[in-house]
Order: structure tokens, then sequence, then C-alpha cells
């Protein structure tokens, strides 16, 4: 096996097990704040946060050394502009006033730390696209959309896949239906089970999406590139030029 296929064997362990996490905090939450159970849940299931955080942090060891190994190799640098810190910012004042509009009951102890989470996703994709040497505006938006995108469908594919694998071991595989066929059902952010669900389930076609807007961005990027390099000097053998 590769390095290139270590790598991205720990970090599909690592993505998966800290969507475990996301979906322990969601059930306490939910458990808290609808019944009286925690205690009774918390000691049936502790070794839920017990073992998903241990494989957390052996993917993140693993990693550390693979990288250390074979480690990235960017064309640019690793800062940030003030442009990009106005983006974050507009971000993520949009997207919390879009979730006070839509659903103001949960805004303050959902949507305000989601839309703080996302401002920060975005700031960190404009860091990647940077790193990856594309600093130009109209090709370094455009890429940190994409990866923004990508991580998003990936983060979602992993929630999705980590319920539903939970679900079968918790309450057993007949139960695994049950789950998808409330996927058509309404969309309700004061449950964070379901709704946590149900955006995953939403938030997958975000990959191929931004699959596709990366391969393009770097595409034109590569020919903007190529055209702009000056032609090579004639020489006196030269036939044509």
């Amino acid at each position: 096996m590769t390095i290139a296929t270590k790598k991205k064997v720990a970090w599909l362990i690592l993505v998966l097990n800290l969507a475990s996490l996301v979906i322990f905090c969601n059930v306490m939450r939910f458990l808290v704040t609808r019944t009286n159970q925690v205690w009774d849940w918390l000691l049936r299931f502790y070794g839920w946060p017990l073992i998903s955080s241990l494989a957390m942090m052996a993917a993140a060891g693993f990693l550390i050394r693979f990288y250390r190994r074979e480690p990235w190799q960017h064309a640019g640098h690793w800062h940030l502009r003030l442009t990009d810190c106005f983006a974050a910012t507009f971000f993520a004042a949009f997207c919390m006033a879009a979730w006070r509009a839509l659903w103001p009951a949960s805004f303050l102890y959902v949507g305000a730390g989601l839309s703080i989470l996302g401002g920060v996703w975005v700031l960190m994709s404009l860091l990647s696209a940077e790193a990856c040497g594309f600093s130009i505006i109209r090709h370094k938006i455009p890429l940190a959309a994409g990866l923004m995108l990508k991580s998003f469908g990936y983060c979602a594919c992993a929630i999705f896949v980590a319920f539903l694998l939970l679900v079968a071991v918790i309450d057993g595989p007949d139960q695994v239906p049950y789950w998808l066929r409330n996927l058509r059902g309404e969309f309700a952010p004061d449950n964070p089970v379901a709704a946590l669900f149900k955006i995953s389930s939403w938030s997958m076609l975000a990959l191929p999406a931004g699959w596709v807007i990366c391969r393009v961005v770097i595409r034109r990027a590569g020919r903007a590139i190529s055209s702009a390099r000056p032609s090579p000097p004639c020489s006196s053998d030269a036939v044509d030029c």
C-alpha cells in the first residue's frame, strides 16, 4: 500500500469517527432537552464516544507520520488576505439572517453556531486555495467554493453513513429503512437527531458539485497560465516559428 493510499484510509477513519462524535453530541442534546434518561443512556453507550475519540487520535497520529514521510507539495503560501476575512464574515452574517428568517425558534442554539462554523469553513477554503497557488481572485474564489462544497459533501457522506451504521448497531438493522423513509418528511430543526440526518442526506449533493467546480477552475487556470507564458525564442535552425 502506497503512502497516498494510507493517507486516504487515515482521513476516512478520522472523518467517520468525527461524524460519530457529532451524532453522539446531537443525541445527548436531544436527551437533555426532551427526556430524563441521560445517565441511563450514558451508562449503556459510554464506549461510543470513547472508541470514536481513540480512533480519531490514532488516525491523526498516522496522518502526522505519513505527511512527515511524504509532505504535501503546494505551490502557494499559507496566508490570508483582508478580503478573505471580509468574505467569511459576510457569509456568516448571511447564514445567520437566512436561518433567523426561516427557523427563528432554533436560531440561538442551532443557527448562530452553524453560521459561525460556516464562516470559519469559508476562511479555511480560501486559505487552502491560496496554498494551492491560486492567488488571483477570479480563480481563487471559485476554487475555494469548490473546495468548500467538496469538504462539506465528504463530511455529509460520513455523517450519513455513520448514522445508518449506528442505527443498525443500536436499534437493529430493521430500523434503517424507517430512517430512510423519514427523509421524505418535513425538516424540523427542533429535533437535532432527525435534522442532522436530513441535512446530511441533502448535503451529499455538494460533493459532485464541488468536484466539478474544482476541475473546471483548475483547467481554466492552467490554460490561462500556459497562454500567458512567453513563446521560446526562435533559433537559427528552426524551420517555422
